[in-house]
């Protein structure tokens, strides 16, 4: 579990800084629901880490709610992933990941302790989210497969920035993710 935090915490971080820094400004206010009021006081790495070891659920499950938030990205080229948004992606995508995959059902109400917003707000950003991936949670192994190759060489082109910015990603040859493999 911990190389599958480290590599997706380095996806993220690196996505959101690049994100923050260079992208042109978008009219993301069909997004708004997702936007904190504040910069929240802790890092996405932070958070990711939070959600993985207080979640109780598998590695995949991370891997399939960063999939679900980069199909977001997909189906509108107005959505950004950054600072102010993406705390409440990743709780988001997260519980509707581990609700695919996972045998073992965690309530809302754990989730959203796990992710510090209300219940109610974290049913609200679910029926979004579901509304806008259309229902459709169910990923084929082949192209989960090939989404693992691409983290994995977006991890290898954005390991300078990431060392730049702080965040420790471990140096590692291969990381599985239950029955997928990363190669480094």
């Amino acid at each position: 579990m911990d190389r599958v935090k480290n590599v997706l915490a380095g996806v993220i971080t690196a996505r959101v800084n690049y994100n923050d820094e260079y992208a042109p400004l978008r009219d993301s206010r069909n997004f708004i629901v997702y936007h904190s009021k504040t910069l929240p006081p802790i890092t996405p790495a932070d958070y990711l880490y939070r959600i993985a070891n207080y979640g109780g659920f598998s590695p995949s499950v991370l891997v399939l709610g960063l999939y679900y938030i980069d199909r977001l990205a997909l189906h509108d080229q107005r959505f950004l992933v950054t600072s102010f948004n993406v705390n409440r992606l990743l709780i988001t995508a997260t519980m509707l990941a581990c609700k695919y995959l996972e045998d073992l059902k965690f309530s809302l109400h754990h989730f959203a302790v796990i992710g510090g917003v209300t219940a109610r707000e974290l049913q609200e950003l679910e029926v979004d989210m579901l509304m806008r991936l259309e229902f459709s949670l169910a990923v084929a192994p082949d192209e989960l497969n090939a989404y693992r190759r691409r983290l994995a060489d977006e991890v290898r082109r954005s390991l300078p920035r990431l060392f730049s910015s702080g965040i420790h990603v471990l140096p590692v040859q291969e990381l599985t993710v239950s029955c997928y493999v990363f190669r480094l």
